[in-house]
């Protein structure tokens, strides 16, 4: 045992200390070269200017101490703990450590360069103005843990689970994280470029100033999540799951998403600009005051759609059901609705300024001031367009009426409910109007 030791200005060269307790040891301006440690533990060590130029460490603790400009280079660690520690400029060089345990721990300005930890667990820690590079995770979990100004390059985290983790002014590039779980997760002007994940689970979490760019992403599950201005640029995701997630303000370009299952999904007050969704399942998803360019819904099933208050340009419905959709104030202008069933269609205020329908049955529809081509110029072809229990809320000339410049084939309706005196056959077949 070892009781206020102090060395100051030391070279030490292949220390090795085994089963050695220590109370206030005081280093400053050491360097150590080739030193070995097992079994030992420190309560209240001191560190400043302290440089160690390959160590191996086994079953060492560091208890209720500072750290001020320590340098670790080429170091093997093994059952190593930290806690109640606070470090200034602390780096780390070609690192390998092995379950490490690290609790209450505070590091400012802490440089990762070639770090590798495998089974750590991280409690009650802070990561303040620091870098990462080349820094590896595997097998991790961490709880209350917060990075806040930092910045990384090539992080990877490989089977990590997180509970209340803070990210505020992260920057991640080349990141790559596989089977990765947050529960309670806040970010705050984070920023992911050129990063992948894969298996990543996303629960309870509010992001604040999030970017995605150059990102992809496998197995991607949302639940109860909050975003606003989150921008993604160039992102394609495989296999989506969202419940309960609001997106406020998104600015999404490039986007696509495969195999996307949504439920109480909401994206409002956003700029979607080519965005994609593709053989996705929606449950009460909604698209409100927004404007979308070039947006794609190919082989969708959705259930309670809402489109509210928005303008489209370039919409393309492709081989999809829709059943109980509510589109309300909505301008839409070049439409392709093609091999699609619209089931229970209720459309108000909505004005179409070009759009095709090619094979396309529309069922149990509501239409209330719906104003369709009205500013084309040219003609357009609908095509075996089929209505079905049709309230058109006027007369048969006005639902009529918009179709009058343009040729319509095929166009079926049954049992129409007209709010006018005419009297109208139960079934009506116009074949061109």
């Amino acid at each position: 045992s070892m009781l206020n030791f102090t060395e100051v200005n030391v070279t030490r060269f292949n220390l090795s200390l085994i089963n050695v307790t220590t109370y206030n040891w005081t280093s400053i301006e050491v360097l150590s070269i080739n030193s070995s440690c097992l079994n030992v533990t420190n309560y209240n060590y001191t560190l400043i200017n302290v440089t160690i130029l390959g160590a191996n460490y086994s079953s060492v603790a560091m208890i209720n101490s500072t750290a001020q400009n320590l340098t670790r280079i080429n170091v093997t660690a093994f059952n190593t703990s930290f806690v109640n520690v606070t470090s200034w400029n602390w780096t780390s060089i070609n690192l390998t450590s092995i379950d490490e345990t690290n609790v209450n721990v505070t590091a400012y300005n802490y440089t990762a360069i070639n770090v590798t930890l495998w089974n750590a667990t991280f409690a009650n820690v802070s990561i303040i103005n620091s870098s990462l590079v080349n820094y590896t995770l595997i097998d991790a979990s961490r709880l209350n843990v917060s990075l806040v100004n930092v910045t990384a390059q090539y992080l990877i985290a490989v089977n990590l689970t997180s509970i209340n983790e803070t990210n505020v002014n992260v920057n991640l590039l080349n990141y790559t994280a596989v089977n990765v779980t947050h529960q309670n997760l806040t970010m705050i002007n984070v920023s992911f470029i050129n990063s992948t994940f894969t298996n990543f689970t996303e629960i309870n979490a509010t992001r604040f100033n999030v970017s995605f760019v150059n990102t992809t992403m496998f197995n991607w599950t949302s639940i109860n999540v909050s975003s606003i201005n989150t921008t993604l640029t160039n992102v394609t995701n495989y296999n989506y799951t969202a419940v309960n997630v609001k997106n406020l303000r998104l600015k999404a370009i490039n986007v696509t998403l495969f195999s996307p299952n949504r439920t109480n999904v909401s994206i409002v007050e956003s700029h979607l600009s080519n965005f994609s969704f593709i053989n996705g399942v929606s449950h009460n998803f909604s698209i409100l005051n927004s404007s979308a360019h070039h947006l794609r819904l190919h082989n969708e099933s959705s259930e309670l759609f809402a489109l509210n208050g928005s303008f489209l340009f370039n919409l393309t419905i492709f081989n999809s059901t829709f059943n109980r959709a509510l589109v309300n104030n909505t301008d839409i202008d070049l439409a392709l609705v093609e091999l699609s069933n619209l089931q229970g269609l209720h459309a108000e205020n909505v004005q179409i300024h070009s759009g095709t329908l090619l094979n396309t049955s529309v069922s149990l529809v509501h239409l209330q001031n719906f104003k369709h081509c009205g500013s084309v110029v040219g003609a357009e072809v609908w095509e075996s367009l089929y209505f079905q229990k049709l309230n058109s809320n006027g007369s048969l000339r006005k639902l009529v009426s918009p179709f009058e410049k343009n040729k319509v084939y095929r166009l079926l309706a049954e049992e129409i409910e007209e709010e006018c005196s005419l009297p109208l056959p139960r079934q009506l077949l116009i074949l061109e109007v």
